[in-house]
């Protein structure tokens, strides 16, 4: 194995690892510490398409290694597994974000609904508000 693929799978290495970071942090809701490992992934993504674009170079610029060089296929193996770590916490993030929309749009609406969900006074009876309203309503 060459010292460029021993490298760049050191950072693949590294790259799996801060994903697995990033999806405990968003699963403990926890955005700063999100937020802190962005650097250091954008900085590995970096440097790992530096490396595939130098080793697609030196294949007569046109693809990369052989699929059957054992070493390729190792460094691949991993890149795939950082994809699907990858994938895993874009389907937490989205989740969440729709869970935050919804929850937004119950808050919008029931300030607009406030009036219909009032409807028994202290006493336990039908409040007069509402009854004039659903009286003018019908």
């Amino acid at each position: 194995m060459s010292a460029g693929t021993r490298t760049a799978i050191e950072y693949a290495d590294r790259l799996a690892l801060v994903l697995d970071e990033e999806f405990q942090s968003l699963s403990d809701d926890d955005i700063d510490g999100f937020e802190k490992l962005q650097p250091l992934k954008a900085e590995l993504l970096a440097t790992l398409g530096a490396y595939i674009q130098t080793i697609t170079q030196q294949n007569d610029g046109s693809h990369p290694p052989a699929e059957k060089e054992p070493e390729w296929q190792f460094f691949m193996g991993r890149m795939q597994a950082c994809r699907d770590g990858h994938q895993r916490n874009e389907i937490l993030i989205r989740s969440r974000l729709e869970a935050i929309r919804n929850t937004l749009r119950i808050l919008q609406n029931s300030s607009e609904t406030d009036g219909a969900l009032q409807l028994y006074d202290r006493l336990g009876r039908v409040s007069e508000g509402y009854a004039r309203k659903r009286y003018t309503d019908a």
